[in-house]
Order: structure tokens, then sequence, then C-alpha cells
């Protein structure tokens, strides 16, 4: 079918723009601004709460551990407003993380004593070993741990009671070798976070310790990282 005598002469001069669709492309764009203004809003959302940056409910900063020092296999020493105390194992710094040299076969722990049990610590974890942060830690009987189960795509929160364990509820891992986790207890609601996956449940952990920090209890333990610890205590 021939094409209107316009229509050709329009298509025929160079420059010319067709009257009749002009505005899909300004639509088109405005379009993907929207996305990309939306992205970059809830990347920075979510970097803040991954590394601790930003007011999280009723918690306020603590402080915060970069590890940025000179390597030592002598335990992790100190940090902006931390002291860190090896309650087991061989910790030390090296390269800007945490990480053990001599890690004990069984458990390897590190705390800082913050006076609460209601805490929210986030750090950066790396390594194929059953590693992680820990909550409420009164000694190793008792304390409350996120921890990284290599080989079945989960982290478990797990409550030990006088040496005995059990699993309040699991959070989906992620393909990423450093994960951004988060360990967060209030009087009746515990959540912990992997990367973007967020889970909270409603719990009253009995775990009464005050002390907050790392911890490694299985596998390749050698092979955790710790970085960008990030520790806060209820208001």
């Amino acid at each position: 079918m021939s094409q209107p005598a316009e229509e050709q002469n329009r298509r025929a001069v160079p420059g010319t723009v067709p009257t009749g669709r002009w505005w899909v492309p300004f639509v088109g764009a405005i379009f993907v601004i929207v996305i990309a203004a939306t992205f970059s809003y809830f990347m920075s959302e979510g970097s803040e709460d991954r590394n601790g940056s930003a007011a999280v409910g009723a918690f306020e900063d603590e402080f915060t551990d970069t590890f940025d020092r000179p390597a030592t296999v002598d335990g992790l020493g100190e940090g902006p407003g931390v002291g860190w105390t090896d309650v087991r194992g061989g910790w030390g710094v090296q390269g800007g993380v945490a990480f053990l040299p001599s890690p004990d076969p069984i458990m390897n722990v590190t705390v800082d004593d913050i006076d609460t049990r209601d805490v929210r610590i986030a750090a950066v974890v790396g390594g194929d070993g059953v590693c992680g942060v820990t909550a409420r830690y009164l000694d190793e009987d008792n304390y409350l741990a996120l921890i990284r189960v290599p080989g079945f795509a989960v982290w478990n929160v797990v409550e030990v009671v006088d040496g005995v364990e059990r699993v309040i509820f699991k959070v989906p891992d992620s393909a990423n070798p450093n994960v951004a986790v988060v360990l967060e207890v209030g009087d009746d609601i515990v959540t912990a976070v992997s990367d973007f996956s967020r889970v909270s449940v409603v719990a009253s952990p009995a775990s009464g310790g005050t002390r907050v920090g790392l911890i490694a209890r299985g596998g390749d333990m050698d092979t955790c990282t710790w970085d960008d610890v990030v520790v806060r205590r209820a208001t």
C-alpha cells in the first residue's frame, strides 16, 4: 500500500521529525531517569544499612572497627572506641581485616563488653568456615550468634543456653565471597541480614550476656575474615 504524499515528503527531508509519536522518546527517557533514581535510592539505603552508617530503630552507635592498622598475630588490639578481648583462639589483623592465624579447632571468640543485652552488630564476613558474629555473649555455653553454614546456602541464628543449642531461624546466604551481615537483638524481636536478605522473628532469647563480637566454630576457620564491624547499643 502506498504512503500518503505528505508522509513520503516528510521522510524525504533529512532532519525532519515525524509529528505523530514525537512524545515516545521523551516518555522513555523520563522512565529511565525514574528507574535509575529509584535504584540509586534503594542502593544507598541498603549500603547504609549494610555498613551501619544510618540510624536504625532505637539503636545508637557504640563503635566501628575497620581493622586498618598494622598487621599482628597477637590479638585484634584496639580500634576506635573498642578494646577486643580474645576469649578463645588465636586472632590477628592482616591486610585490613581480622582473621585467625592460629584457630582453635573447636571454637574461636573475641568480644567487647558494652553493658547491654540489646544490641546490633554488623560486619562483612568472608571465608569458608562456620563463622559470623555473636551477641549477648556470656561464655562458651551461653550466647546468641549469626553464623554461616557453608555448603547449605544459609546463615543460622543460633542460641546456646547452658551448652544446649537451638536454631531460632535461618536467613538465605548469597553467592558473594564476602557477605555483609547484621544481627540485631531486642527484647522481643531478633533480626538477621545477609547481604539483601532480611528476616525478623518474634523471639525472646534467654542468653543473658552483655558482650558482642566475632565467632568461628567449625569448617575452614583459617579462611574466615571480618571487616567493617559496626556495633550499636539500644538507647
